[in-house]
């Protein structure tokens, strides 16, 4: 009875122990929201919106789409670079609105570790469909020049060569410069971890490895106990 009473108590013990450190990591662990993926969730979100420059606020005021121009009230103007990265990676409380090259470019470069993680993200629906293009007359002698020039641009790797020079060179200015330590230096290691963690079975070998030894003690002191009581049957002066 007492081996049964002792193996019950150390049962209990294991299952609260799961149960309490379940319930803290889950309590201790901030829920992750559904990511962004389209112009409605970014409006239905409320976040501020970043950008270089007002031209954004004036493309979203004069949108016909009613989530588009939504936008317009909660859109800030920031005249620095990088650390408008740095605030979204680390406090997640703002979007930045820009042109998706830049955005790649920026994310690949200085917010993506060598595993392949980043904390940020580009939304897959895309906020302004538009190109820049040259506005020439319907019937204009100069329009198959132009089309068969901005064809060779493009095929030859021109326009993107041009965009990596002006971004470059945008990068080197002082904005673009992050004082201290950068994201990457910050997080870019095979050996970092998150913060809070949900405790799984790995992390629970302590409990089950005593519970396995308690198991193992009470059927050795079953054994011991009915070894005992034998000897006393066959032995009676044994007994006190």
């Amino acid at each position: 009875m007492r081996v049964v009473y002792l193996a019950f108590q150390l049962t209990m013990l294991v299952v609260a122990v799961s149960y309490s450190g379940n319930l803290t990591a889950y309590l201790t662990t901030k829920n992750v929201e559904d990511p962004i993926r389209t112009i409605r969730d970014l409006a239905d979100r409320g976040l501020p919106v970043v950008g270089y420059d007002t031209y954004w606020r004036n493309l979203f005021t004069a949108s016909h789409n009613p989530y588009v121009k939504s936008l317009g009230p909660r859109y800030i103007v920031s005249f620095d670079n990088m650390p408008v990265f740095r605030q979204i990676a680390e406090d997640r409380d703002r979007v930045l609105v820009e042109n998706i090259n830049h955005l790649e470019y920026v994310l690949k470069q200085h917010y993506t570790t060598r595993r392949g993680e980043a904390p940020i993200r580009i939304q897959e629906e895309c906020l302004l469909t538009f190109g820049v293009s040259a506005f020439l007359n319907t019937n204009s002698p100069l329009r198959s020049y132009f089309d068969e020039a901005i064809h060779y641009m493009q095929a030859g790797g021109l326009t993107d060569q041009f965009f990596k020079e002006v971004l470059i060179k945008n990068m080197k200015d002082e904005n673009y410069q992050e004082e201290g330590d950068t994201w990457l230096d910050l997080h870019d290691t095979f050996s970092i971890t998150p913060t809070t963690q949900v405790l799984t079975l790995g992390h629970m070998q302590g409990p089950w490895i005593l519970l396995g030894v308690g198991c193992v003690g009470a059927c050795v002191a079953f054994v011991i106990e009915l070894c005992l009581s034998s000897c006393r049957t066959h032995h009676p002066t044994l007994t006190p």
